[in-house]
């Protein structure tokens, strides 16, 4: 029996990095450092990685994790764009037809001293408690992913248009013109909050 994961709408599925670390037995986790392209040496990098590889397993068995130059994940001879994302205890994979990003976050109270580096005056901010931030910073890192390896400033080319009970609308900066996004958002056990964007349905 495969360890559960959970799914949110038709494109996000999360784990708990610890479960996988747990479930695995040692021959496993030997079997999916293997396939490391770069070797790692911390042991909670160690983990998230598995933990992806593992997740990945799961929802698409066949599937070959690669990595370009810059770092953006992808799909080895797939028309299926992926994007990846772990904090604290939860991995989590977005798949989608179209480019894709997302972020997953852990609320913290220490995102409170540092919401000047990420949040502008012109963004949309309805309070300053932890969670609201985080949705901010995570809607924010799933936009500078889907741009990526394009270079965008938190703070001065993601703009927060509105924030809904699920979504946020953002504008995004481009060297030749403004894209509006509609990033998607979801309250995770209550401790965490994901994001992704997408062309098209999630």
């Amino acid at each position: 029996m495969n360890l559960p994961y959970q799914k949110i709408g038709n494109s996000l599925f999360i784990c708990s990095i610890e479960s996988v670390e747990k479930y695995l037995s040692m021959e496993q986790k030997k079997a999916i450092i293997a396939s490391f392209i770069t070797p790692i040496t911390a042991n909670n990098k160690i983990q998230e990685k598995i933990a992806i590889r593992y997740l990945l397993q799961q929802i698409q068995p066949f599937a070959v994790l690669q990595y370009h130059t810059y770092k953006k994940p992808y799909l080895e001879n797939s028309k299926v764009w992926i994007s990846i994302s772990h904090s604290k205890d939860k991995a989590a994979i977005g798949l989608h037809s179209a480019p894709i990003g997302i972020d997953i976050q852990a609320i913290q109270d220490k995102i409170v001293g540092i919401a000047s580096k990420f949040v502008h005056t012109m963004d949309y901010l309805p309070n300053s408690t932890p969670t609201t931030l985080t949705i901010i910073w995570a809607a924010k890192e799933s936009i500078f992913k889907y741009y990526s390896p394009h270079y965008l400033s938190f703070k001065e080319d993601i703009h927060i248009l509105f924030i809904n009970n699920n979504y946020l609308k953002i504008a995004v900066k481009l060297p030749t013109t403004t894209v509006l996004h509609t990033v998607y958002y979801s309250i995770v056990e209550q401790d965490y909050v994901v994001c992704s964007t997408s062309i098209g349905s999630l």
